[in-house]
């Protein structure tokens, strides 16, 4: 698994069309940090106390095969934008410039990973699920190391195109001009932050797959979930298809 790769990405020295009136001291700097972190293994539940969690898993069985939950994933990413705008007074205070100093937008996934307490106290089975598991988890790093890299560049043409500079501006415009500047910003991040949960969906799908679960249980041929490890507490008992 590569290890994230923190994109900046600096801007070109663009210009509205003002002739030389605004002109930005430096580039903007688009800076985009992946991180995650440490994975965080849960196994406070039974078998039959994990049943009844709900999971965004689509069940790869048949309608007539068992299906039962011995361990899952879970985390979100999380995304964070910060957006630092300059300005500068021209015609004597008549009028200003506002441009972007920079655009700082960072990931972060807190990963957990839940196993059933009767898996995790067979050792084998317990590698087995785990092992599983870690490729939810490493799914989940591909899409944000991807996702960095096109937020970067979604960030950087979408201004290249409007300007990475307004001006001459009226100061009674400078506070309607700087909020629109920032929710442009806004705007590109959340479209990509759809796709990119969109094809997140679709990654986690390729990971459960029948054969990656008949795979998992092949590993530990000894390990047998009996009607007694599915009984709940109130005397019932999940069925087992």
């Amino acid at each position: 698994m590569p290890l994230f790769d923190p994109l900046v990405v600096s801007s070109l020295m663009v210009l509205a069309s003002n002739g030389d009136v605004c002109k930005m001291p430096k580039p903007t700097e688009i800076t985009i940090t992946p991180s995650t972190q440490k994975v965080q293994i849960v196994n406070n539940q039974t078998l039959a106390q994990m049943q009844a969690q709900k999971t965004d898993t689509i069940n790869p069985h048949s309608f007539n095969g068992v299906s039962v939950t011995q361990g899952f994933a879970q985390g979100k990413i999380r995304m964070e934008a910060e957006v630092k705008l300059d300005s500068e007074a021209v015609y004597g205070g008549r009028a200003g410039c506002i441009w972007y100093e920079s655009i700082n937008v960072k990931f972060s996934i807190d990963p957990y990973i839940y196993i059933a307490k009767e898996v995790y106290q067979d050792l084998c089975m317990r590698k087995a699920v785990l092992d599983h598991e870690m490729k939810h988890v490493n799914v989940d790093k591909q899409v944000v190391n991807k996702y960095s890299r096109e937020v970067g560049r979604k960030i950087f043409d979408g201004l290249e195109q409007r300007g990475f500079i307004a001006g001459p501006i009226r100061p009674d415009d400078y506070e309607a001009t700087a909020e629109r500047m920032r929710q442009t910003v806004k705007q590109i991040i959340d479209l990509e932050m759809k796709r990119m949960e969109l094809d997140r969906m679709d990654m986690q799908g390729l990971v459960d797959t029948k054969e990656e679960y008949d795979r998992v249980a092949a590993q530990c041929p000894r390990f047998k979930i009996t009607d007694e490890m599915l009984q709940t507490s109130a005397g019932q008992a999940y069925k087992r298809r």
